[in-house]
């Protein structure tokens, strides 16, 4: 059962601010976890800085346990993480973990993909999404952006191979973004959506030519943990 605040993320209402965004990243999920859960060979998924869960009815059905973690501060959370960040699982417990718009906000990113990697099972899944180019965005803090090529370094360096990354919103759609959170606050009402909405249409142009999975406002990677450690 979808509750209102995954439906708000899963299903955006068109002339809503982050709509472009939103409905992007349901299309990628989607096909992600479609293609790639099925390997998992079901067991547990740890949902880590959940949120909402926006994503949590798209995964469950390939999984036996949905788990959600995030920090203490936040509300109907079954796994409440430490104070340092890291999340009272044991070694080895999960089959995937999903991460969506979570590592931007992350103060210690090494702590959180060390985590990942360690409550992860040898070969397990990490579904990983962040942004290339946003607004500054605090929940509660806000503090990275990533190129493709140092997003991917930083995952390597944790102990993870790339399988697909997924760019999505091109920089002249990123762009488009950027200027019409800026200035649509001078409308109102139904003048506010209609603008909104133009400017996803002239998004979704740029996106229909200029999409690249090397340059974009949001990136999703689908990463498995190898077999063999880094450091082993």
């Amino acid at each position: 059962m979808i509750n209102k605040a995954q439906s708000s993320r899963l299903f955006p209402k068109k002339g809503r601010s982050g709509y472009y965004m939103l409905q992007a990243m349901r299309k990628a999920m989607t096909y992600a976890v479609n293609k790639y859960s099925p390997v998992c060979d079901r067991g547990t998924i740890l949902d880590y800085g959940c949120g909402c869960s926006p994503y949590q009815s798209l995964f469950e059905p390939y999984f036996d346990e949905y788990k959600r973690a995030d920090i203490a501060s936040a509300e109907d959370i079954a796994i409440k993480l430490n104070n340092d960040g890291t999340v009272p699982l044991e070694e080895g417990s999960c089959n995937a973990v999903v991460s969506t718009q979570v590592l931007e906000h992350v103060n210690d990113v090494d702590v959180y993909l060390s985590e990942c990697n360690r409550v992860l099972r040898s070969n397990g899944l990490l579904f990983i999404s962040t942004h290339g180019y946003w607004k500054y965005h605090p929940s509660p803090t806000d503090y990275w952006r990533w190129t493709r090529d140092g997003l991917i370094k930083k995952l390597k360096s944790h102990g993870f191979k790339e399988v697909e990354t997924l760019g999505l919103i091109s920089p002249e759609a990123s762009g488009i973004q950027l200027f019409s959170i800026h200035y649509e606050n001078k409308f109102r009402g139904s003048i506010k959506r209609l603008f909104r909405r133009f400017t996803h249409s002239i998004m979704w142009l740029f996106d229909r030519y200029r999409l690249d999975n090397n340059d974009a406002g949001v990136y999703v990677c689908i990463m498995q943990k190898c077999a063999v450690q880094p450091d082993s």
